[in-house]
């Protein structure tokens, strides 16, 4: 077989897992996306969609490589938590209460940053053993330090100053009835988010020093790909023999796990405890896996299609090419865009670096006591690059404006895959590189939609497995299965395609996302074409970004005129759509 073929046909073989690549929520913890604000900040004044933005003056940000790391003292923390709930509980006033609780407040903001902080390093180097045992650490004591928050606010909202912490701190309707559920104040729970998180970081240790036997040797896999003379496909087939034995196990412990805390917190499944509690859903699991069956209808007979007209953006392309594009693409945007980016450069915000040592993944994470957004990128040294980093580069500006509180998951990624699409007209690149660019990009994501939803369908069902089908076997079978219903399966390769799904980081740190995907790349689509046909693209991203903080996905796109992924016909509609413009 000739160079050219292999990779050809490693690069089918691999886009199922690559795609998924592009943005990983999982290197904040999950609760972040909690609704009503979880996490209460300085008050800040609100994003208003007039291409005016700017930042009050603010003492918080500084740049990223002068962050001193400090180890936060939790149990310190989680003691302060209980005096003011105690201050609350003995009948203080507002003044009282506010007075003992903003100090703590501040250290709880410390504690986030720090935990932010301590995963970003180490998913720059998942070999420094510093950083691992400290985000090892800190990943165990989250639920101690959410259980003391949680203690701590039943008591404000049950005493007789509710009100008034809300008018002189909070925000009117802060104290929910929600609080009642709050997870962590059950004790069983916290427990089993402590398992689920030591398993979380058992999974992400595999990455750090992956090997195979070559040659009577155990030789860094890496090492092997970047060797012209070695067959890729057979070092993959090595890579998964060896490790998607280890990662079957983590994956049936973590489903149990879940499964456990779902029923301990009385919720039928815990699809609808991540829908719920995670991810702030305005829908149900239910509709979402009539939308996959949808996709499965309308977007597979694209599939072929969208393959020969993806593959566009191979050229190679430096990190400071990237950096550029992203850059000049920004300014031409101007406004909060532009402004952001400035704000990324000035700080040193981001890593575009390639190294072996790195998580490979991209995403953006938030420090809260800096009030600063964090770009990570792991690079494939291609032009495919470019629309990484403007996919993150949307996470980048929503946090940027809206302080970190996007309400839910599903208009974080809309942020995120619309800022790619309108991004393919950057003045960055010339007239033919854009075409292509934009024939690859619409190509991609009709295999967006497919190769996610497949995802979602195979974690839906992975999870109402039986216990005896929770091993290796029972996972490859069923990933095959899926992959088979929405055209995305070669028969001659499923020794490399069925172990895929260990690569799908979500499935382990952050399950129940990848919906996430289909429902934000239907929005951003809609968002792209209309920008195609009137222009007013970034004025209905601007839209977006104000209502993000208040907003469930339906709700947001309702803000904005656009039609919810769920209305009758209209996937069929936007099938219809892409197939004109890929033909």
């Amino acid at each position: 077989m000739t160079k050219r073929k292999t990779t050809a046909l490693l690069a089918l073989l691999l886009a199922l897992v690559l795609l998924l690549q592009g943005c990983s929520p999982a290197l904040t913890p999950l609760t972040d996306y909690v609704a009503d604000a979880q996490y209460p900040t300085v008050e800040h004044p609100s994003y208003t969609p007039d291409g005016s933005f700017s930042r009050p003056e603010e003492t918080g940000p500084v740049p990223f490589d002068e962050i001193e790391y400090d180890r936060p003292d939790t149990q310190a923390l989680c003691d302060d938590f209980a005096a003011v709930g105690r201050i609350v509980r003995g009948g203080a006033g507002a003044t009282e209460i506010l007075n003992a609780y903003r100090p703590v407040e501040r250290a709880y903001e410390s504690f986030l940053s720090m935990y932010h902080y301590a995963y970003i390093r180490y998913t720059l180097d998942l070999s420094d053993p510093f950083y691992a045992e400290e985000y090892a650490y800190l990943s165990e004591q989250y639920p101690l330090v959410e259980q003391a928050w949680e203690n701590c606010f039943q008591a404000m909202m049950l005493c007789h100053s509710r009100v008034q912490l809300e008018e002189r701190h909070f925000g009117a309707g802060f104290f929910t009835d929600d609080l009642t559920d709050a997870v962590f104040r059950d004790d069983a729970a916290v427990e089993l988010l402590q398992r689920e998180s030591a398993l979380e970081i058992e999974y992400m240790a595999l990455f750090s020093d992956m090997t195979v036997p070559w040659n009577g040797r155990l030789t860094p896999v890496n090492d092997l790909l970047r060797d012209e003379t070695v067959d890729p496909l057979e070092v993959y087939r090595l890579y998964y023999e060896t490790y998607a034995p280890q990662a079957a196990e983590i994956f049936a412990e973590l489903i149990v796990v879940r499964r456990e805390l779902a029923q301990a917190l009385g919720y039928d499944s815990y699809a609808d405890f991540a829908y719920g509690y995670y991810y702030s859903r305005d829908y149900t699991p239910a509709q979402a896996a009539d939308y996959m069956a949808q996709i499965a209808a309308e977007m597979a007979p694209l599939a072929e299609l969208a393959r020969r007209r993806g593959g566009g953006m191979r050229a190679r392309f430096t990190q400071e090419q990237t950096l550029e594009a992203v850059r000049t693409t920004a300014e031409a945007f101007g406004g909060e865009f532009a402004e952001a980016c400035r704000f990324m450069l000035d700080y040193g915000l981001y890593d575009l670096s390639a190294s072996d040592s790195k998580l490979p993944v991209s995403y953006v994470t938030y420090l809260p006591a800096q009030e600063m957004p964090f770009l990570y990128l792991s690079p494939t040294g291609l032009s495919t690059d470019y629309l990484t980093a403007m996919h993150e580069f949307g996470h980048f500006v929503q946090d940027y404006v809206n302080f970190g509180m996007t309400r839910s998951a599903d208009c974080s990624e809309v942020f995120s895959q619309g800022m790619e699409l309108l991004s393919l007209n950057s003045p960055a690149f010339d007239p033919v590189s854009q075409r292509r660019m934009v024939k690859a990009k619409l190509a991609d994501c009709v295999m967006v939609f497919l190769q996610q939803a497949a995802y979602a369908e195979f974690e839906r069902r992975a999870y109402e497995l039986p216990e005896s089908e929770l091993n290796l076997e029972g996972f490859n079978a069923l990933m095959v299965e899926c992959l088979k219903e929405y055209d995305l399966f070669y028969y001659s390769r499923e020794a490399l395609m069925a172990p895929g799904w260990m690569d799908i980081q979500h499935f382990f740190t952050s399950p129940f996302y990848v919906v996430s995907y289909c429902v934000s790349n239907d929005a951003a689509l809609q968002l792209y074409f209309r920008d195609c046909d009137d222009g007013s693209g970034l004025a209905t991203y601007r839209t977006l970004l104000a209502a993000a903080p208040k907003s469930g996905l339906l709700g947001l796109l309702e803000a904005a005129g656009l039609e919810s992924p769920f209305a009758d016909g209209h996937l069929s509609e936007l099938a219809e759509y892409l197939l004109e413009r890929l033909r």
